[in-house]
C-alpha cells in the first residue's frame, strides 16, 4: 500500500497493488473520525489493470487530486475516480506543475513543455520545445522561465523569446520557481536561494 495524500482532513487516499488480483491496481480511501482519529472505514474508489498505477505524486485540484497514470489522467475525490483524459506520453512525463488559480498544469513530455487544462491534461493548450533542466510559469501563466543549468531564459507561453538573464558569475543553476516576488532559483554552487526581478 502506498499513501498518495489527503483528500480532506479526514480522508487519506492510497494505492494498493496486488498482482494476484483480477484488477491489480486499486485506489482506496480510509476515513477517520475527525475527533478521535479512529479508523471508520476503508473504501474502494476505483480499480483496474497495471496501466492505472500512479506515475507521479498526485496534485490537489478542486476537492480532489489529479493522478497521472501510464494510460490516463485521473481525478480522484472521496466519492470515486474519474478518467479526465488520455495520457498519450506514457511514462515520459516529468516536471509536473499545477496552477490551480489558472485551472492549468504544465509538464515536460517528448522534448516539449506542455500546458493544458486540469480538466483535459492530455490535450495541450500550448507546447514549446524543451531541452532544459527545470522551468516554471509566471503566476499569470503568460510567460515561462527556462533553465538549462547555466542560464535562465524567459519566453512567452507560445515560445517567443523575451530575454536571457545574465549569469556573469557562471554559477550552476538548480531548481527554479516563478513567484509573485520574482524568479527564485537555487544557486547550486553555494546552495543559496537567489531572487531576481524578471522585469529588470
Amino acid at each position: 500500500d502506498t499513501p498518495l495524500g489527503w483528500l480532506s482532513r479526514d480522508e487519506l487516499l492510497y494505492q494498493r497493488i496486488d498482482e494476484t488480483a483480477a484488477s491489480p491496481v486499486q485506489y482506496r480511501v480510509v476515513r477517520f473520525d475527525p475527533v478521535s482519529r479512529i479508523l471508520l472505514d476503508d473504501v474502494l474508489l476505483g480499480d483496474g489493470d497495471r496501466g492505472l498505477a500512479s506515475l507521479l505524486r498526485p496534485y490537489p485540484v478542486a476537492d480532489g487530486v489529479l493522478v497521472l497514470t501510464e494510460e490516463s489522467w485521473l481525478r480522484i475525490d472521496g466519492s470515486g475516480l474519474t478518467e479526465l483524459d488520455a495520457n498519450p506520453y506514457g511514462a515520459d512525463v516529468s516536471l509536473l506543475r499545477v496552477q490551480p488559480a489558472l485551472g492549468e498544469l504544465s509538464y515536460v513530455a517528448g522534448g516539449q513543455l506542455i500546458t493544458a487544462s486540469v480538466t483535459a491534461p492530455g490535450t495541450p493548450l500550448d507546447q514549446i520545445p524543451f531541452a532544459g533542466t527545470d522551468y516554471d510559469r509566471s503566476p499569470d501563466g503568460r510567460q515561462v522561465v527556462l533553465s538549462d543549468g547555466d542560464e535562465l531564459r524567459i519566453v512567452e507561453a507560445d515560445g517567443t523569446e523575451v530575454t536571457t538573464i545574465a549569469n556573469p558569475e557562471r554559477i550552476a543553476i538548480g531548481a527554479v520557481a516563478w513567484l509573485a516576488e520574482g524568479i527564485v532559483f537555487v544557486d547550486a554552487t553555494s546552495g543559496e536561494l537567489r531572487v531576481i526581478d524578471p522585469e529588470q
